[in-house]
């Protein structure tokens, strides 16, 4: 599919509006009643600039394709075209970390249509000619290093993926992710594989832990305990009493020599 130029403001009206709807309600739930009400339009307007819900989910993902090449070339045009390649590329990787693309609502409609393309082969044409042509100039600019790390291919579509999950990394924890630091770590990756050295934050330094020595008192303290009963004399048994028939003899015989 072409290239959408959206020069009439009531057809951008309705694809804002539809791309307001998916972020909020999903791809299948949205409906032409959704994005005309979203739009402040008739129905029959949106029938006008689109013949079913389909074709207007289409040119709305064609929408979301050009303007993401086009932030991305404006990125490079910006440079300059005698730009250093690794200019080139920085330039790049930040034009993915702008408010136009890095945002939740965007991110939300993107996610939702990578979801259908698998079974919707206009989605998945439009997703991957856009993105053959990032990972194309990607690979031209980085072919241009004197001594490049890894192959240009490899280089492309692993920046690719990081690029990618730092956008689903966003979209899922925007309120603890900023896009700074995320364009920064995909700052590091290019850094390291155009061999630049990277500013890593120095972590925090552990007190060291102090060695207690065990004391010697413990020990002695456990001898003189063991010496101690080792020394203790062994308890005296106690004498059983007589036996009560011997007591009595006794006594008859006192009384014996008494009486004589």
């Amino acid at each position: 599919m072409p290239r959408i130029n959206v020069k009439d403001k009531r057809k951008q009206q309705l694809i804002d509006a539809n791309i307001a709807s998916i972020a909020k309600r999903g791809l299948s739930e949205t409906t032409i009643a959704h994005v005309s009400q979203g739009a402040g339009m008739s129905r029959g307007i949106v029938n006008f600039y689109f013949t079913a819900k389909e074709s207007m989910m289409q040119e709305t993902c064609q929408y979301l394709a050009d303007e993401y090449a086009g932030a991305w070339e404006r990125a490079l045009e910006k440079a300059g075209a005698d730009a250093k390649p690794e200019d080139a590329l920085r330039a790049i990787v930040n034009a993915h970390f702008t408010s136009a693309l890095c945002s939740q609502k965007k991110l939300a409609v993107w996610v939702a249509f990578w979801g259908h393309a698998s079974s919707h082969n206009e989605y998945k044409k439009i997703i991957a000619a856009a993105d053959a042509v990032c990972l194309g100039k990607v690979q031209e600019i980085y072919a241009q290093l004197v001594a490049p790390s890894v192959p240009a291919e490899v280089f492309a579509y692993e920046l690719h993926a990081l690029i990618r999950g730092s956008w689903l990394n966003f979209l899922l924890s925007a309120q603890s992710l900023d896009r700074d630091a995320l364009a920064a770590k995909c700052q590091e990756f290019v850094s390291r594989a155009l061999a630049e050295p990277v500013a890593v934050e120095a972590a925090p330094k552990k007190a060291a832990k102090k060695t207690v020595e065990p004391k010697t008192e413990t020990v002695e303290v456990a001898d003189n305990v063991t010496e101690l009963a080792e020394a203790k004399p062994a308890a005296k048994k106690k004498a059983k009493p007589a036996a009560p028939e011997v007591e009595e003899q006794a006594a008859l015989g006192d009384l014996f020599a008494m009486g004589r």
